[in-house]
């Protein structure tokens, strides 16, 4: 969901941007990214160790 709004918010901004803030808003999304696919990555092997241990 969050990818989705911060694409909207780069595609459909409210003012016009200058070079600097597209590359700053770009990075910004991408790093985003990469943050909510390490954390789901973390919680499904914590998830998958928890598992292992009360079984």
């Amino acid at each position: 969901m969050v990818p989705v709004l911060g694409v909207l918010f780069c595609v459909y901004p409210k003012t016009p941007r200058g070079a600097r803030r597209v590359v700053f808003d770009l990075v910004s999304l991408a790093l985003a990214v990469i943050a909510f696919l390490v954390s789901i990555h973390w919680a499904q092997g914590v998830a998958d160790r928890s598992t292992l241990v009360a079984a």
